[in-house]
């Protein structure tokens, strides 16, 4: 009840704005140096848990990953992990360019506002979790015009996946790359869609939590690659050790895969 009131007196920016803040506030209870955020720069005794629903043919299993959220930015795994590889293995930060970041997570994109020679463009379909609306399937801008795009955990969300990754391919410039990384079910050779899952997930009263179109299989590559791209799967936490893999909780291999796209 309070929370529906909520929801209709306060605009949902300010929502997602308290939210952060609350973070921010709270974060303190988990202060500690056993875990390590490279996005905020802030250390932890342990990191947030996640509710975790793997799904697989028409079978959801619920549970729990344990130490996956930054308390104090909301970074998961594959955020710091993505940071880590632009910082290392690429010039983002280094030379002007151009970034248009989808869906952006809080904490990359306060690190690409702050780099003075990124020309930095960030959207969503949702108005209130970006600075502009921008549908990937009708990017509204002209051909050739990034350097550089990130698309992280969107694709999955949308029916006509294929038009959004020949959207993204037509903005990039000649030499310029995309990073896309979704949900992938690596032990399902061919993606799927949900609608299979909605009565079951409808019993869990999960609708609102998973509303993805796509369960992508390990043909995900492929489906980039019928859209023009050139495309190389990195799993980057195999450049780390054991011991960094875990500070920094860098993700799991059904997230974290980075897909680097070129024309």
């Amino acid at each position: 009840m309070l929370k529906r009131i909520y929801k209709r007196l306060i605009p949902e920016r300010q929502r997602i704005n308290n939210r952060l803040l609350f973070n921010k506030m709270t974060s303190v209870l988990y202060r500690g140096n056993r875990y390590a955020c490279n996005v905020c720069g802030k250390r932890f005794r342990k990191f947030k848990s996640v509710l975790d629903m793997g799904v697989g043919g028409e079978e959801i299993k619920l549970g729990t990953r344990e130490n996956v959220r930054c308390p104090f930015c909301g970074s998961f795994g594959r955020s710091r992990l993505l940071l880590f590889y632009l910082q290392k293995e690429t010039n983002i930060f280094t030379q002007k360019n151009a970034l248009l970041h989808f869906a952006p997570e809080f904490g990359l994109q306060s690190i690409f506002k702050k780099t003075r020679s990124l020309t930095y463009v960030n959207g969503d379909y949702n108005a209130a979790n970006a600075d502009e609306q921008i549908d990937a399937r009708s990017i509204p801008y002209p051909d050739q015009t990034f350097d550089y795009v990130i698309c992280s955990h969107v694709l999955e969300y949308i029916r006509d996946d294929f038009k959004a990754m020949k959207e993204i391919r037509r903005v990039l410039k000649p030499d310029g790359t995309a990073f896309i990384l979704s949900l992938i079910d690596w032990s399902n050779p061919h993606t799927c869609g949900t609608e299979p899952l909605k009565a079951a997930i409808k019993r869990f009263n999960l609708s609102s939590a998973y509303d993805s179109e796509w369960i992508y299989g390990a043909d995900f590559a492929d489906r980039l690659r019928q859209n023009g791209f050139h495309v190389e799967e990195i799993d980057y936490r195999l450049a780390f050790d054991e011991q960094t893999q875990q500070k920094y909780s860098l993700g799991y291999r059904e997230d974290a895969v980075i897909f680097r796209c070129t024309k």
